[in-house]
């Protein structure tokens, strides 16, 4: 049985929200999946700005908190094609879910990538995680 925590069976909140006007990559904040079974994510982009999105998973990944836990960035490993369709961004702006196709995800950490090609705008993210 999942952990419960703020909000009741599941895990949720924004995990990206930034303006993008050049080619630089945004990454989430990492979401920890220790009690999380079923996942999925919501990905929304604003204004002019294009690109893809990709998601990744790591099992080395430590943020540094405690005495004896030393930070480390981790090994990040693409698995966006276990998702439902990820569509790129075109410009204009998109709002898409997410969520993971079949099985379970038994990786410690993960998060969402945004490599913008062109244009200006907003990309946010949204996490939704509960246990089964």
């Amino acid at each position: 049985m999942a952990a419960k925590n703020l909000y009741g069976q599941g895990m949720e909140g924004r995990v990206l929200n930034t303006t993008v006007s050049d080619t630089t990559v945004q990454t989430s904040h990492v979401t920890f999946l220790n009690t999380l079974d079923n996942i999925s994510y919501q990905l929304i982009s604003t204004g002019t700005v294009a690109g893809a999105w990709t998601v990744e998973v790591s099992n080395n990944y430590t943020p540094g908190l405690g005495d004896n836990q030393a930070p480390n960035s981790g090994n990040w490993v693409d698995i966006t094609s276990l998702f439902t369709t990820v569509n790129a961004v075109t410009s204009g702006g998109s709002d898409q879910y997410i969520e993971k196709s079949s099985g379970l995800i038994g990786a410690r950490a993960i998060r969402v990538k945004f490599t913008p090609t062109s244009g200006a705008g907003t990309v946010s993210a949204w996490f939704f995680g509960k246990g089964m």
